[in-house]
């Protein structure tokens, strides 16, 4: 089995999961961050510079939506 673990920060939260599954015979954990390379902790680890440099802010997990009567399909009548 394969299992990858993508995450800005080696090991974060899944240090001891990945720990665990990669002493099984025939498992690979590979884990993908920004701060680790080589073999550590039972994982392959593979640097990637890009995870977890987006922009952050209030404007990355808002959207705007306007609802008005008409965008609903269930009438008054079924709402009884």
């Amino acid at each position: 089995m394969q299992i990858l673990f993508v995450h800005p920060n080696f090991p974060a939260q899944f240090g001891p999961v990945g720990e665990r599954f990669s002493k099984r015979e025939g498992t690979q954990c590979v884990f993908v961050s920004r701060n680790a390379s080589g073999h550590q902790r039972g994982f392959d680890c593979v640097p990637h510079g890009s995870i977890g440099e987006r922009e952050t802010g209030l404007e990355t997990h808002m959207c705007e939506t306007e609802v008005s009567d008409t965008d609903t399909d269930v009438s008054d009548n079924e709402m009884d």
